[in-house]
């Protein structure tokens, strides 16, 4: 290959890459543009307004995606750590109130109409089945006083022979 062969390649090489560099540039910004121009080639693709919305919707969210990745990790302070380990102990308290009030409702409901609210007693049998002992014995006490309350009311007997068919 001699250099005249040589620089018309490059020249032709260059002369494609600014057409679709035109055509890439008139298709995102005015349709007009393009006819305007001529010089872009029919093969290349038009957008529409709603694609090219999404194109930038997501080219935005990819740019926002790898901003939060390139964030540094900062280090917790003593202080910090203290205060996060205080709001962990907080709401385990709140959590511990919250289950000691809905056992407490529960056991209410429970005595007020225990045929309408039997599933109650499913939800106290939940409740007992926490991690926590504090929780499971104040459960199992509930049950205890809900039972106490209730068996008296109710005759155990055998049953008929009506029953039994």
């Amino acid at each position: 290959m001699d250099n005249s062969t040589i620089e018309q390649s490059v020249h032709i090489l260059n002369s494609c890459d600014d057409t679709a560099t035109k055509a890439s540039k008139a298709s995102e910004n005015d349709p007009t543009e393009e006819e305007a121009s001529g010089a872009a080639d029919k093969s290349i693709v038009k957008l529409t307004k709603a694609e090219r919305r999404a194109k930038l919707k997501k080219s935005k969210k990819e740019a926002k995606k790898q901003g939060k990745e390139a964030e540094p990790k900062v280090k917790q302070t003593p202080q910090e750590a203290v205060l996060a380990e205080v709001k962990e102990d907080l709401t385990a308290e709140e959590a511990f109130e919250s289950k000691k009030n809905k056992l407490g409702e529960l056991g209410i409901a429970l005595l007020a109409d225990p045929t309408s609210n039997t599933k109650s007693l499913k939800e106290i049998l939940q409740i007992c089945k926490d991690n926590n002992q504090a929780i499971v014995k104040l459960g199992l006490l509930s049950l205890l006083a809900v039972f106490k309350d209730l068996i008296p009311g109710y005759r155990i007997r055998l049953p008929t022979e009506k029953e039994l068919k």
